[in-house]
């Protein structure tokens, strides 16, 4: 595959890790396959067929593929092996397709055994990090910020599972849901602005272009509001917080001005730090739906680095990255589905 410096030299490999280290390097039997979705609960998931040694530990080891461009490997993340079929060949070679999930998977198959109790004053993202080494998550990342809670919490059921109630706490603080990066990091931190100062990958058409030029775009333009709030309303508190804010900006063709009042359904929160996070959450609200949705689909040579809700820069514009699949065989191709919010 040509890029800008010329010929790539291609491969890749799947290992198996034990205690976090590498085990064996597998032999692998068909291409396999990492995808990304930002949307979903678990972000990030592998299919592979290989061998399998006979001492595997399917409930403890991990896989970790990676992309191998010149002699330099690039992982493409650590994985739990959630399903495992055994195929036997007509010549006796035993092969075994897996599906494989990011960290997500754990903190998924974790559920509360009792009613979480959390006091007021704690620390959202340490109460976070708790969270995560309960289900054996050691290895985050996390950017500390000094929201606490403002009440006693016991906002879930019993069998609510860990997972939930993490993207619950880093919701009302405005950060990214859970994710995992390359390494098998959990990363907690604030979700990534589209911005010219946040692009991590920059694709342009030319001569050399990693690029192809196959490309599909969709617009979006359905249940748009103007007028937002938000209410929380629980017993600890002395009285119930109201939040709300009004698309007035006359650039807008959607602001009141311009349709008159369009009230969207109010939201009912459980919790949240604060009167000013509650205001930040749905100011944020109300600055997102004056943004509809450009979908783009794109096709690149496999391309290492890329990670959940990344940044993209494009020749007609900047996007964030919704979703990403890399095939690791053959030519090998990774495709992308880029998001631009486009003022309206």
């Amino acid at each position: 595959m040509r890029y800008e410096e010329g010929i790539r030299r291609l491969g890749w490999r799947v290992y198996l890790l034990r205690n976090g280290v590498v085990y064996k390097n597998l032999d692998i039997q068909d291409a396999p396959a990492v995808n990304m979705d930002t949307r979903a609960e678990i972000k990030k998931s592998l299919s592979a067929t290989v061998v399998l040694p006979d001492d595997v530990d399917i409930l403890n080891d991990r896989l970790r593929p990676v992309l191998v461009i010149d002699g330099v490997e690039h992982p493409l993340g650590e994985f739990i092996i959630a399903t495992a079929v055994e195929d036997t060949s007509e010549t006796g070679s035993v092969s075994t397709s897996v599906e494989a999930y990011d960290g997500c998977y754990l903190a998924r198959r974790y559920r509360a055994e009792s009613r979480p109790h959390f006091a007021a004053g704690t620390v959202y993202t340490d109460k976070i990090q708790e969270l995560l080494q309960d289900c054996g998550i050691n290895k985050a990342i996390i950017e500390n910020c000094a929201f606490t809670m403002a009440t006693d919490r016991e906002d879930w059921e019993i069998g609510t599972t860990y997972l939930e109630i993490i993207n619950q706490l880093l919701s009302e603080i405005n950060y990214a849901s859970l994710w995992f990066d390359a390494d098998g990091f959990a990363r907690i931190q604030r979700a990534m602005t589209v911005s010219a100062a946040n692009i991590k990958h920059t694709y342009r058409k030319g001569r050399y272009s990693v690029i192809s030029p196959k490309r599909s775009a969709e617009l979006d333009v359905f249940n748009k509001y103007n007028v937002f709030m938000a209410i929380v309303d629980n017993a600890d508190l002395d009285a119930p917080m109201i939040a709300k804010a009004v698309n007035d900006n006359p650039a807008s063709i959607l602001s009141v001005q311009q349709r008159g009042r369009i009230q969207a359904p109010v939201e009912q929160l459980n919790n949240i730090a604060s009167q000013d996070a509650l205001q930040e959450y749905v100011n944020n609200v109300r600055d997102r739906s004056m943004m509809t949705t450009r979908t783009v689909k794109i096709e690149t040579a496999l391309m290492p680095g890329h990670e959940v809700g990344d940044v993209v820069a494009l020749d007609d514009g900047i996007y964030r990255e919704t979703g990403w699949e890399i095939t690791l065989g053959g030519d090998g191709q990774m495709t992308h589905t880029l998001e631009q919010e486009v003022f309206m």
